[in-house]
């Protein structure tokens, strides 16, 4: 068995509409069929990855009725001091800076994403991502899965073994591989 290590941090680009990996990302369910007590272990694994404190994170309420599928992350940091801010839901990744930035208010100052200062940039760094609602290496996206796949099998990139490396070219989709159930969006 193939297993990926946690401080692997795979890049996905789900930005572009037309691509499959963005339709997968993107798709809206009446009813969500996973737990999300495992949104909570994957959340407690980028957390501590990136080590943003506990008091720095805010969850986006889970809502009823159609909602996107797969979990989103937005992560606020300031460049010049590391402090970094983090929310998650069943949303789009606007919606969720947007709370970031009403949440974090005292320690980010008046900040609203439709009027950002110039300097922004500078000062701040946002990154997207997406978090596996079913906790199985995205296996219910399939393209997403591919996707990741792929940029593992670059050992140099991703500090895998030779031998890995070959394991996941035998068989990329067989159920042996763990991926990571969580990835930055580019």
């Amino acid at each position: 068995m193939v297993k990926i290590e946690d401080s692997f941090s795979p890049a996905v680009d789900t930005n572009k509409s037309t691509t499959d990996e963005y339709k997968e990302a993107h798709r809206k369910i009446n009813q969500a069929r996973y737990n999300e007590a495992w949104a909570e272990d994957v959340r407690d694994e980028v957390l501590e990855h990136y080590s943003v404190p506990a008091e720095n994170v805010y969850i986006f309420p889970a809502a009823e009725g159609r909602k996107r599928e797969i979990r989103a992350f937005t992560m606020l940091t300031n460049r010049d001091t590391g402090e970094r801010f983090y929310s998650d839901g069943h949303t789009n990744h606007a919606t969720l800076l947007d709370y970031i930035f009403e949440k974090f208010r005292n320690q980010i100052g008046e900040l609203n994403r439709k009027g950002l200062p110039g300097d922004f940039d500078k000062k701040w760094k946002i990154m997207k991502g997406f978090i596996d609602p079913y906790q199985d290496g995205f296996k219910n996206f399939p393209n997403i899965r591919a996707s990741i796949v792929r940029l593992m099998e670059t050992k140099e990139q991703n500090r895998l073994s030779e031998k890995q490396v070959e394991e996941l070219k035998k068989d990329p989709d067989n159920g042996d591989i763990e991926l990571p159930n969580w990835f930055k969006s580019i």
